[in-house]
């Protein structure tokens, strides 16, 4: 199964970099993983789960390997996610599903540590939260500590009115989920 896995990783780096998937410029780089290894889809749960590392992999100020919302996740309306979040940054890091307009998380619970939006999880921490997109609109899972924010710790969030759920990354890359088939490391870490 790893060995499955780590040739299907490799491939879409490869497939990733050979193809350019999209217009690239200097300050963008192809990622160590490819937009497909954050999410699970499972359709006859109507469910989507979705991990979030921040720092990851070597630190710094990004989650999923983005910045600025370069990373978009479009899910259509309905669809019930289970986000994953971990702090692979020496820093403190939070995950909040908010609105672009505030920052401020959406509902109660809607981010993790849930208590402590501000003060973030440490290093190697975990949390998770859960919501369902009931509502269409352009939405953010930012971290809410200090600062993080206006430095680009943001993944966009689309919710649509039907299709498919579907990832987009800062190359322009683009890969839309039908099945469980196509999956990664969202939900390895403990079920909630």
């Amino acid at each position: 199964m790893l060995k499955k896995w780590v040739f299907g990783a490799i491939s879409s780096v490869l497939l990733t970099t050979l193809l350019g998937c999209g217009h690239s410029q200097a300050k963008i780089t192809t990622p160590s993983m490819p937009p497909t290894h954050w999410i699970t889809y499972h359709p006859a749960q109507n469910l989507l789960t979705l991990t979030v590392m921040a720092g990851y992999p070597n630190g710094g100020m990004n989650l999923n390997e983005s910045a600025y919302g370069t990373l978009k996740v479009f899910i259509p309306k309905n669809l019930k996610v289970i986000v994953y979040f971990g702090n692979e940054d020496h820093h403190r890091h939070s995950l909040a599903l908010i609105d672009t307009r505030t920052d401020t998380p959406l509902y109660p619970g809607a981010g993790t540590p849930w208590r402590d939006l501000g003060w973030g999880l440490s290093y190697h921490q975990r949390g998770y939260f859960r919501f369902t997109a009931k509502t269409l609109g352009h939405y953010r899972l930012a971290s809410l500590v200090p600062n993080d924010l206006s430095h680009g710790l943001w993944i966009s969030i689309l919710v649509q009115p039907h299709g498919v759920p579907r990832i987009t990354d800062a190359l322009g890359c683009t890969q839309e989920f039908h099945d469980a088939s196509i999956h990664g490391l969202a939900g390895t870490l403990s079920e909630p």
